[in-house]
């Protein structure tokens, strides 16, 4: 019996989402082949929305996400050294009135990249600018631990519209 398997490993400057997105280029062609996902240069919002519908059709298998401990990850990459430099310059976080949100809770340091304590803050400080907020936290998801990603990838987005919690 074939199997397909999708095998990845976690990228410190992209995180999860990265893989989020890479599997629903896949699920947009409906295909496993790699070769047929050519050169095109997907946008990201339109690969997040991907997975907005069930449709049944469940393309690998199995997932696989590689990791190493933390502390590891934590040694060999500069991410949390440079987070403000990826959410002030963002375009899309900027137009969507996020960058104070974002400022606010790095400033903060009792949120500690912590998804759920970051969502319900936001929630009670930001009321107006939650949803947006929720929608586009993938766009700075590489700066929290490995833990709060699968978390965040797990509990917080759409990507089990796709996929069964134990396929991953």
């Amino acid at each position: 019996m074939a199997r397909d398997i999708y095998i990845t490993w976690h990228y410190t400057t992209h995180g999860i989402a990265y893989m989020k997105h890479i599997l629903s280029c896949f699920y947009e062609k409906n295909t496993t082949d790699a070769s047929v996902l050519g050169k095109q240069k997907y946008e990201q919002d339109y690969c997040n929305s991907i997975f907005d519908n069930n449709t049944g059709n469940k393309l690998f298998d199995k997932v696989y996400y590689l990791t190493t401990r933390q502390e590891v990850v934590n040694k060999v990459s500069s991410r949390l050294h440079y987070h403000n430099m990826s959410f002030e310059n963002d375009e899309v976080l900027q137009a969507k009135g996020l960058v104070e949100v974002y400022d606010d809770l790095r400033t903060n340091t009792s949120f500690g990249y912590d998804v759920d304590k970051e969502l319900q803050y936001v929630k009670e400080k930001y009321s107006d600018k939650y949803a947006d907020f929720e929608q586009y936290m993938w766009r700075d998801i590489q700066h929290y631990e490995i833990k709060e990603q699968v978390k965040w990838l797990k509990e917080k987005t759409n990507f089990f519209n796709v996929y069964d919690e134990n396929k991953i």
